[in-house]
C-alpha cells in the first residue's frame, strides 16, 4: 500500500510539471470537493504564474447530510475570509449562489472574483488532480483513522475497560537540576494527537526538583480546570514515572473527587533504554514489564515520548526567559519595569546587548547615565 501510494504521488509530480507546460501563466486556486462515507474533504491547489505552489487538504465539520454545492459555498466563505483571493477559483462543483458568492469574495477581496468548472483543457486537468488528491487524502484518513482506533482498543484491553476509550492523556516534568520546571499535557483520541488541547503548566511554589510534588501540581490544576469548564474528561491518564508520581497523582485526583480515570506511571528500567519501561498500574500486584516490540506498550511509547518532546520545548523556553532576565539582576537602576521594557524594545537580551548608547536611549526610562551603564555591562565588564 505504501509503495503504490508512493507511486501515484510520483506520478502526480509528473503531471504537475506536464500541466506548467501546457497551462501558461495564470493566478487561480482549484478546489476539488469529495465525500466518503459520510466525510467531506475539500483540497486546495494554489497555482501562481502556472506554476503549483502547494496543496491543502481540508476536513470540514458537521457536513455529513450536506451535499457538495453546500460544503464549497460554505467552504469559500470561510477559508478565503481572512486569506488572499486571487482573480479565478476553480471547482468541480458549482457552490449555491454563484453570483451572490463570487460578489461577496470580489468585495471582501478588492477585485473581481470568478468562480468557474473548468470543462476542457490544461485547467480541466488541473481540476482532475486536485480531485485525484482529494480522494487520497480521504483514504489515508481513514486508514489513520483505522490506526488511532487500533490503538484505543489496545489500551482498553490493557485496563480492562468496559468500553473503548476516547481520550488519553500524559505528563511529564522537564527541569534542569529544579530550575525552571514545566509540566507537560498531551492528549490522544482516536484521531492521533489532539495538538490544540496540549497545555503546559509552569511549576511554581514546591521545592526544586520533586517532580512528586510538580505531577500532583499538574495534574490538579488541568483537572480542576476541566471541571470547572465543563470538558470531558480522559478515561487514561499516563505518568512518566513510577509508583511515587502515580500516587501523588492519585492525590490530586482525590482532592477533586474524580475516580472516574484510570492512572498508570511509565517508569524507566536502570538503563532507560526504550523497551525496558515497567508499568505502574493501580490494583495491580507488581508492575508489569512488556516485549520490547508488544503493540501496546509501543502505543505508550508514543504518547509518552510525544509527552517528553512537549515538555522539553516548554522547559528551554521557560529556562532561557529566565536566564535572559537574571543577568540584567547585577545592572544597578534596571528594575522589573526597566528590564521588561529593554526585552520589548531589543526582542530579547541578545538585541540589546549589541545595542549602542544611542539604541539603548530610545527606551523609555534609559537616561544617558543608565545606558551607559548597561552598555559597559556588556562590553566592558561587570558594573
Amino acid at each position: 500500500a505504501a509503495r503504490r501510494r508512493d507511486q501515484i504521488a510520483a506520478l502526480s509530480k509528473i503531471q504537475e510539471r506536464q500541466y506548467v507546460a501546457q497551462a501558461g501563466g495564470g493566478d487561480f486556486d482549484v478546489l476539488a470537493a469529495a465525500q466518503e462515507n459520510g466525510q467531506w474533504v475539500v483540497y486546495v491547489s494554489f497555482i501562481r504564474n502556472g506554476r503549483q505552489l502547494g496543496g491543502r487538504a481540508i476536513f470540514p465539520r458537521h457536513t455529513e447530510e450536506v451535499r457538495a454545492p453546500d460544503v464549497l459555498t460554505a467552504f469559500l466563505m470561510q477559508f478565503y475570509s481572512n486569506k488572499e483571493v486571487p482573480g479565478n477559483l476553480l471547482v468541480n462543483v458549482l457552490p449555491r449562489s454563484l453570483t451572490s458568492l463570487a460578489e461577496a469574495l470580489s468585495s471582501e477581496a478588492g477585485h473581481r472574483v470568478m468562480i468557474d468548472q473548468p470543462q476542457r483543457g490544461p485547467r480541466r486537468r488541473w481540476m482532475a488532480l486536485a480531485f485525484t488528491n482529494a480522494v487520497g487524502a480521504l483514504r489515508q484518513r481513514a486508514q489513520s483513522a483505522t490506526a488511532g482506533r487500533r490503538r484505543m482498543l489496545l489500551l482498553q484491553e490493557l485496563f480492562d475497560l468496559a468500553e473503548v476509550p476516547q481520550r488519553v492523556e500524559c505528563f511529564d516534568i522537564s527541569h534542569t537540576r529544579g530550575e525552571a520546571a514545566v509540566a507537560s499535557c498531551v492528549v490522544f483520541s482516536e484521531d492521533g494527537a489532539l495538538k490544540n488541547a496540549y497545555r503546559r503548566f509552569n511549576i511554581r511554589d514546591i521545592q526544586g526538583g520533586d517532580d512528586y510534588a510538580a505531577i500532583e501540581q499538574a495534574v490538579h490544576r488541568r483537572y480542576a480546570r476541566l471541571q470547572k469548564e465543563g470538558l470531558p474528561l480522559p478515561e487514561i491518564v499516563l505518568i512518566d514515572g513510577g509508583p511515587g508520581q502515580v500516587a501523588r497523582a492519585q492525590v490530586a485526583l482525590d482532592a477533586l473527587a474524580i475516580g472516574c480515570i484510570q492512572l498508570c506511571g511509565i517508569a524507566k528500567g536502570t538503563t532507560r533504554r526504550p523497551g525496558l519501561e515497567m508499568l505502574h498500574i493501580p490494583g495491580w500486584a507488581a508492575a508489569r514489564q512488556f516485549d520490547d516490540d508488544d503493540p501496546v506498550l509501543l502505543v505508550i511509547q508514543e504518547i509518552r515520548d510525544e509527552a517528553h518532546r512537549f515538555a522539553i520545548t516548554g522547559h528551554r523556553a521557560r529556562r532561557g526567559k529566565a536566564r535572559q532576565e537574571s543577568d540584567l539582576d547585577g545592572i544597578a537602576g534596571v528594575g522589573p519595569k526597566r528590564r521588561v521594557a529593554l526585552l520589548r524594545a531589543f526582542g530579547g537580551l541578545r538585541g540589546f546587548r549589541d545595542a549602542g548608547i544611542e539604541d539603548l536611549q530610545r527606551v523609555e526610562g534609559i537616561h544617558l547615565e543608565l545606558a551607559q551603564r548597561i552598555y559597559d555591562f556588556f562590553h566592558v565588564g561587570r558594573v
